[in-house]
C-alpha cells in the first residue's frame, strides 16, 4: 500500500451507518483503503463524532508524545473497563501516571532478564509433548504456552491443569472487545443474551483466579520473586518517585486500600488482570504469525536455524543470548510489522487541538493503525514481503536510521507505550530459539491466514502445523 499526499477530504457514507458498517465488517481493508485513496490525514464521520485516520509517522508521534495531554482514550476502550477495570490499558490522567510508576519496577530490565529460565523451561516442557508428524493448531499451542509463562512470572504459579479453561475464558473476553466499538454496546451489555452469559462466566473465572492469587499472597506475606510480589511491594513516595519495600507484602493489606502509597487490592486486581490477559494474548499472536511466516519462507527459516545452532551449540538459551541472536530478533520484528498484535491505537481529543496542522475538535477521535503504517511502501520497500533482512541492513536503501521512528510502533509510543515491551521481546526470542533447536514447524496451509482484528490481531481460523524433528546443524 502506497499512501497518497495528505488531503483534507474523506469518504462519505452511501447510506446512514455505511462507514461504521464498513469499519466493523473489515477494519483492515477499510483503513487501508482510506489511506490509499485519501492520504495521511483522512477526516470522516460516524454518527455524531468526527474521526480522523492519521498515517504520517511524524503526526503519529505528535499525537502520542507532543500532544499526548490533549487526548484521552477512545470511547471504545473506555467501554473495555467492564472487563479490564482501571488497569494501565484503560486508566487515565494522574491515576494512570501513578499506576505506571508503581508498576515500572516490576519490568526493570534485570527483573525481566531473570525470567529467561522460565521462558526456556516452559517451552521445553510444551515441546516435549509434541509428536512427530502429529498436526496441531499452533495458535492454540502458543496461547497455552504464553498463558503458563505469564502465570509463572506474575504469580509464581503453574496453571497447567487450568490452562484449558483459562484459555477458553480469555478467548471469550477477547472476542467481546469487538462489541465495544458498537454504539449500542451499553444497551446490549444489559440484555439477557447468551453472549453476555458466556462473557460474565468467563470474566468471573479469570478475575476469580487473579483475586485468589492476590489473597493468598497477602496472607502469606512472602516475596516469591514474581511480578505480583514486586507490584505489592512498590510504594509511591511522591514527586514521581517509587520505592520498593525490602520486606514482603503485609498480611493486613487485604482490606482494600492497603498501606499509604501502595496499590489497593482492587488496583492490584485490575493491573494484574490487564497484564495477565494482554501479556499472554499479544505474545502468543506474534509467535503464531512468526511460525506461519517461517514455515512459508524456507530461506529465512534456514538462516534462523543456522544462527540458533551456531550461537547455542545445543545448550539451553539464556536471556544473555538474546543480544547474540540478531536474526531471530529481526524475524520477530518483521513478523510484528506484517502482523502487528496491536493493530490500531485510538485517542479522543479532550479539547480543540491540532495534528499535523489540521484542526481536531473536542471529542474528535484519532485513529492510528499499525497495520496501515507498517504496510506503507514509502517506509517499507516491498511492504507486503516477509524480509527479516531489512532489519539488518541487508541490501536495503532505506535502513532504520533513515526511516521515521513511528513508521513502526507495534508497542505504541510515549507515556502510554506498552510497559511489557522488553518482557515480550525477550520471551518471544527465547521461545523461538528454544523451539527450533528441536523442531521445525511445517505449515499445512501456506495461504495467507484469514485475520480477526479484535482488541488484538488474531488468526480467524486454526493455523495447523506438522512438527518435524531436526538435528543440530
Amino acid at each position: 500500500m502506497k499512501s497518497t499526499p495528505a488531503t483534507t477530504s474523506g469518504p462519505r457514507g452511501r447510506f446512514p451507518g455505511h462507514l461504521r458498517f464498513a469499519l466493523r465488517s473489515d477494519p483492515l481493508r477499510f483503513l487501508t483503503r482510506l489511506a490509499r485513496d485519501y492520504g495521511d490525514f483522512v477526516p470522516f464521520r460516524m454518527g455524531r463524532l468526527p474521526f480522523f485516520l492519521v498515517n504520517d509517522p511524524e503526526a503519529i508521534r505528535e499525537v502520542l508524545i507532543a500532544r499526548n495531554d490533549d487526548f484521552t482514550k477512545s470511547p471504545a476502550l473506555r467501554e473495555a473497563k467492564v472487563t479490564l477495570g482501571d488497569g494501565l490499558l484503560t486508566s487515565e490522567g494522574d491515576f494512570h501516571k501513578r499506576q505506571r510508576r508503581l508498576s515500572q519496577p516490576a519490568f526493570h530490565p534485570q527483573r525481566v532478564a531473570s525470567y529467561g529460565d522460565v521462558f526456556v523451561r516452559y517451552t521445553r516442557d510444551a515441546t516435549a509433548r509434541w509428536r512427530e508428524n502429529d498436526p496441531f493448531d499452533v495458535h492454540e499451542e502458543m496461547m497455552g504456552l504464553t498463558l503458563r509463562v505469564v502465570a509463572k512470572t506474575l504469580f509464581d504459579a503453574d496453571v497447567q491443569s487450568d490452562a484449558g479453561k483459562l484459555g477458553e475464558a480469555m478467548a471469550v473476553l477477547v472476542r467481546m472487545f469487538r462489541r465495544a466499538t458498537n454504539p449500542f454496546a451499553p444497551i446490549l451489555n444489559r440484555l439477557p443474551l447468551p453472549s453476555n452469559f458466556r462473557f460474565l462466566k468467563a470474566l468471573a473465572l479469570v478475575r476469580g483466579t487473579v483475586e485468589r492469587f492476590i489473597q493468598e499472597r497477602r496472607a502469606s506475606g512472602v516475596d516469591r520473586g514474581d511480578l505480583l510480589s514486586m507490584l505489592m511491594r512498590a510504594r509511591d513516595v511522591g514527586g514521581g518517585e517509587v520505592s520498593v519495600d525490602a520486606e514482603g507484602a503485609p498480611a493486613n493489606g487485604a482490606g482494600g486500600n492497603g498501606d499509604a502509597g501502595k496499590m489497593s487490592d482492587v488496583q492490584l486486581r485490575d493491573e494484574i488482570f490487564t497484564l495477565f490477559t494482554a501479556g499472554h494474548e499479544t505474545t502468543a499472536n506474534a509467535l503464531t504469525f512468526t511460525w506461519h511466516l517461517l514455515g512459508t519462507h524456507p530461506q529465512a527459516e534456514a538462516r534462523l536455524h543456522e544462527e540458533v545452532d551456531r550461537v547455542l551449540a545445543g545448550r539451553d538459551a539464556t536471556s544473555a543470548d538474546v543480544e547474540r541472536l540478531p536474526y531471530v530478533r529481526a524475524v520477530l520484528s518483521e513478523s510484528m510489522r506484517l502482523y502487528p498484535p496491536a493493530w490500531i491505537i485510538t485517542r479522543q481529543a479532550r479539547k480543540d487541538t491540532t495534528v499535523a496542522g489540521h484542526r481536531i475538535p473536542a471529542e474528535g477521535v484519532i485513529m492510528m493503525s499499525q497495520w496501515v503504517t507498517h504496510h506503507d511502501a514509502r517506509w517499507w520497500p516491498d511492504a507486503d514481503t516477509f524480509d527479516p533482512g531489512r532489519w539488518l541492513g541487508d541490501g536495503h536503501a532505506r535502513g532504520a536510521a533513515e526511516r521515521p521512528k513511528y513508521a513502526y510502533f507495534p508497542f505504541g509510543g510515549g507515556v502510554r507505550s506498552c510497559i511489557g515491551e522488553a518482557f515480550a521481546r525477550i520471551e518471544a526470542t527465547l521461545i523461538i530459539a528454544t523451539v527450533v533447536q528441536k523442531w521445525r514447524l511445517e505449515v499445512v496451509n501456506r495461504e495467507a491466514p484469514a485475520l480477526a482484528p479484535t482488541i488484538t490481531l488474531r488468526p480467524r481460523n486454526p493455523l495447523m502445523v506438522v512438527p518435524r524433528p531436526r538435528q543440530l546443524a
